[in-house]
């Protein structure tokens, strides 16, 4: 019996509703005093906590948050990469399914208005 409990435990554990989910955007050069955004929209009716991670193209962190967001509230990340030239991108990690979340990574000039935006997937 303790077998079974414990099987089906792992089962539950192991289903989809605990599962972590990634969702990544494309690299994006940004250069000058331009900056990078990582920005998530959660569009679930529950809360959700988010994590956001923006990455240089050698695989370091420039910047990592976490957030726990309402249905329909926003929340992000931002970096200037000192006038360098870099190749940049955002990683999300959540609980749930991916159409719980929207995510971009953004480019954004020195007066922090949007130059462009990717979508993550």
């Amino acid at each position: 019996m303790k077998r079974l409990i414990a099987a089906l435990g792992f089962m539950l554990l192991a289903s989809p509703a605990f599962a972590i989910t990634q969702i990544s955007t494309a690299p994006i050069i940004v250069a000058g005093a331009n900056r990078a955004g990582c920005q998530f929209t959660n569009v679930s009716s529950k809360s959700i906590t988010v994590d956001v991670t923006l990455f240089e193209g050698t695989g370091m962190a420039l910047a990592h948050g976490q957030f726990t967001d309402g249905p329909f509230q926003s929340d992000g990340i931002e970096n200037t990469p000192n006038g360098a030239t870099e190749f940049l991108s955002c990683v999300f990690l959540f609980s749930g399914s991916a159409k719980n979340i929207r995510a971009t990574i953004e480019v954004l000039d020195s007066n922090v208005l949007p130059l462009v935006a990717l979508p993550a997937s």
